[in-house]
């Protein structure tokens, strides 16, 4: 089992919270002078062991909670490590799905080239369907069928986000770790300069790991971007 953003697994840190609600912060009462209890009425009163357990089931719920959520942004998956051991080549198909693969069908263009390299695969290669822009999404189930993998690539629909090829890479590190296998990759991108990450030794990619590029641009064009914006503080409306 690997995990496509393990950095995510920092949220279960907040496991101490209710931790801290149930355990350290209990309610202590202070016993109080009181003249008579002749005029109350007599009742039973509840189990404190009850209470207890009562306690104890909503502290689990509320961890279990708290680490489903951390565990569900992880993006975890899971390996076949007999087939990684036997030498298999595990085929990774990454689409860029980012706001700029909107302009002049890029996305269907990409989306065509990776079931290409999708037919083309040899017996016993093992294939993973990928979507990525500011994030990192896996597109099916492990040890999917080829009709499975095929329709994962035609569901990717472009978004709003940039695309980043550092948190590509970084997932793509995570998944090398956890094949233990050669892994080829078919990045299907516009190859936008805004998608490089500040350092460049965030793209750094496994040892086993090759990378292969299938551009989704014929020719550049102009990418425009708003840097600011200058309003006046009042806006007067005609009469």
């Amino acid at each position: 089992m690997g995990f496509l953003a393990p950095w995510f697994l920092a949220g279960l840190a907040a496991l101490s919270l209710p931790l801290w609600l149930h355990l350290l912060r209990r309610h202590r009462m202070l016993p109080k002078q009181f003249s008579s209890l002749m005029f109350f009425e007599r009742r039973t009163q509840s189990s404190v062991k009850r209470r207890r357990l009562d306690y104890l089931a909503l502290l689990a719920l509320r961890l279990a909670l708290l680490a489903t959520l951390a565990l569900a942004f992880a993006n975890p998956y899971l390996t076949r490590r007999t087939a990684a051991a036997s030498g298999a080549r595990t085929v990774v198909l990454a689409i860029d799905n980012s706001f700029s693969m909107r302009e002049g069908g890029r996305l269907d263009q990409a989306r065509r080239e990776a079931q290409s390299v999708l037919a083309g695969l040899r017996p016993g290669d093992r294939a993973q369907v990928l979507s990525f822009a500011s994030t990192v999404k896996r597109m099916h189930q492990d040890g999917a069928p080829p009709g499975e993998l095929k329709a994962a690539i035609e569901a990717i629909e472009p978004g709003d986000a940039r695309s980043s090829y550092g948190e590509l890479a970084r997932a793509l590190r995570s998944l090398s770790e956890s094949e233990r296998g050669a892994l080829e990759v078919h990045l299907f991108s516009d190859m936008q300069r805004s998608s490089m990450p500040p350092a460049f030794g965030d793209l750094r990619l496994g040892e086993r790991t090759r990378l292969v590029l299938h551009p989704a641009a014929s020719k550049r064009n102009p990418n425009w971007a708003v840097e600011s914006v200058a309003a006046p503080r009042r806006v007067f409306g005609g009469a």
